[in-house]
């Protein structure tokens, strides 16, 4: 089981981000992700707050063969297909793949997971690959897609549920501005 964060704020070569969205989700078989549940799509306002244009976020449910190593280089390219360009950390772009869960899978290992999650720099980001996603508990605009396919899936570090880890950020007064746009079966393509 792997579970995908898929988002971006920028047109594509094909067309907006809705369209971007539409070709990523499409075109994950070929990149060695089967999918089995994909979220509602959502509006969401950036993080860290940039000035840039508003995101639009899901998540997907899946199934892979891939390494996460293998998985993730396999989304960087379908990333580029779909026109990233990785400029500035934190910049406007039009595709973000994140692996968010790989089963439950804990990488590199349980003290480099904790110290990327517990990093204080906004801005760091991990010479490895890091499963769970180490700060996808701090961002309501991974947790609220997540909570649609996966809410009683449970953290393998830190032994909460999705939903759980929700409502704890929502506790703790996240200011991030999330608007459900629409469900999976009205933006897929047919």
């Amino acid at each position: 089981m792997v579970v995908l964060a898929l988002g971006g704020n920028l047109p594509g070569p094909f067309g907006n981000c809705i369209t971007t969205l539409q070709k990523a989700v499409s075109a994950l078989p070929e990149f060695g992700v089967e999918i089995d549940q994909v979220s509602s799509l959502y509006q969401t306002s950036p993080v860290p707050p940039t000035g840039q244009p508003d995101f639009l976020n899901l998540a997907l449910l899946g199934r892979t063969a891939k390494s996460p190593q293998s998985l993730m280089a396999a989304l960087h390219a379908l990333e580029e297909r779909l026109g990233r360009e990785r400029e500035e950390r934190w910049s406007a772009r039009t595709l973000d793949i994140d692996i968010i869960f790989y089963g439950d899978a804990i990488l590199p290992d349980d003290t480099a997971w904790k110290a990327a999650a517990e990093h204080t720099d906004p801005s760091y980001a991990p010479p490895e690959v890091t499963v769970p996603h180490p700060r996808m508990h701090k961002r309501a605009f991974v947790l609220v897609p997540l909570t649609d396919i996966a809410p009683a899936y449970i953290h393998p570090v830190l032994g909460q549920s999705v939903s759980a880890l929700l409502d704890s950020l929502l506790e703790t007064g996240n200011d991030e501005t999330l608007q459900k746009l629409c469900d999976p079966q009205d933006f897929l393509e047919k």
